[in-house]
């Protein structure tokens, strides 16, 4: 593709060498974007008022509402050129769902995810629910267990204090059997951005009415073969390809915004749908395990990070490190602040396990929850997040897997 190719933008040659030695990745986002990489627009407003450029009417009742955000998903061209968020669907469909029969309202919902699911053909696509009860919710899950899609992604967003909890067993029990929805942590994500939040593409949480300029990551393993000794990789390595790595970002996201014509001219920003200050640029990393198990010169994984207490206190180190590098770093538009991604091949550090009990009939099901620090990047950039997603799944042979985001 031309963005993969084009060299409109410079690369210093620290970056050309970084990315040579796979160190710095961008995610196959290319050399010259065109739109952010996330893209979370305000649906409420479409509900609200329609879209004047899609030439789409305020939906007046649950077959027009579908139909709007069917052909409104379409044109949010995020990094997949699918939506990574479709919206909190059951405050978008609740009030047109309460208006027609049960029947009617899943019959009408289970071709509206059947259309998703073989026309959003990417696994990134995300729709949230909750922390409330609802009608339209109860269906979703139905649903989602009955058809078994791909399509879309659900998270639950899970407050104990609003969640009623025979409607979180519910949920649980459709995660048993499709491996969704997962779970959030609406305490925590209200804490920092108020009730307007989406969980997205791989469970990542943006603004509403903004998203996420970039992500690209920082390869912690390869960055620590470039160190003499652990003290050499916090103090001299870790610093300079964070400083090259931030550089590309602030480049990136400068053409996005004042190069391209996606902030100047798109309907999602002209009509409302997407707001500039609500962007951020995302600081990924990976491969922490890997990382401090070679700084310590250990051979056996089952020895080394999650399973050592020096392991462990180094990966804090390194993490605290990082953070600090981020958030001493002030970027021109990134004026929302936003948790990273933190990728990591291994289980995430250990600092604090943490029982979440959700009943589902006779079944209690233990997940183990991981405390760890995430990065974040905006005007001044300070927030560290602890782990929020978890999603569990029942295997065909009947122990409990599960799996962290």
């Amino acid at each position: 593709m031309l963005k993969n190719t084009d060299h409109t933008l410079e690369l210093s040659p620290e970056l050309i060498q970084a990315k040579a030695d796979r160190i710095i990745c961008d995610l196959g986002e290319g050399n010259a974007p065109y739109r952010p990489r996330y893209i979370c627009p305000d649906y409420e407003l479409l509900m609200e008022k329609g879209c004047k450029f899609l030439q789409l009417d305020a939906p007046k009742n649950l077959y027009e509402a579908l139909n709007t955000l069917l052909i409104f998903y379409h044109s949010v061209p995020s990094i997949t050129s699918f939506p990574v968020y479709l919206g909190d669907l059951d405050d978008l469909l609740e009030p047109f769902v309460l208006k027609e029969s049960r029947e009617n309202a899943k019959a009408a919902m289970r071709l509206f995810l059947l259309n998703i699911d073989r026309t959003l053909t990417d696994s990134f696509v995300h729709a949230d629910v909750g922390p409330q009860d609802s009608e339209t919710a109860r269906i979703l899950f139905e649903l989602t267990e009955e058809m078994q899609l791909a399509v879309p992604n659900l998270t639950l967003k899970y407050d104990p204090d609003i969640t009623p909890r025979d409607f979180a067993a519910l949920a649980v029990k459709c995660m048993m059997k499709t491996s969704k929805p997962s779970f959030a942590n609406h305490k925590m994500f209200t804490r920092e951005w108020g009730d307007k939040y989406a969980i997205a593409s791989c469970y990542n949480g943006l603004k509403v009415c903004g998203g996420g300029f970039t992500l690209p990551r920082l390869r912690m393993y390869e960055c620590s073969l470039k160190a003499k000794d652990t003290e050499d990789f916090l103090e001299n390595v870790l610093p300079y390809y964070t400083s090259i790595m931030l550089k590309m970002m602030d480049d990136r996201i400068e053409f996005l915004v004042e190069k391209t014509a996606f902030f100047k001219s798109n309907f999602l920003v002209t009509e409302g749908f997407v707001k500039l200050d609500n962007f951020t640029g995302m600081f990924g990393m990976v491969g922490l395990a890997e990382c401090v198990n070679h700084l310590l010169g250990i051979k056996d994984p089952k020895k080394g990070f999650g399973n050592n207490a020096e392991a462990d206190a180094l990966g804090l180190r390194i993490m605290d490190r990082l953070e600090s590098l981020v958030n001493a770093h002030d970027s021109k538009y990134a004026a929302a602040s936003i948790i990273s991604i933190v990728y990591m091949r291994k289980l995430v550090l250990i600092v604090m396990d943490v029982k979440i009990h959700l009943v589902h009939v006779s079944l209690l099901v233990q997940s183990q929850l991981s405390h760890y620090k995430l990065i974040t990047l905006k005007n001044s950039i300070s927030i560290s997040q602890q782990v929020l997603v978890i999603s569990s799944s029942l295997k065909r042979h009947g122990r409990i897997h599960q799996k962290l985001y």
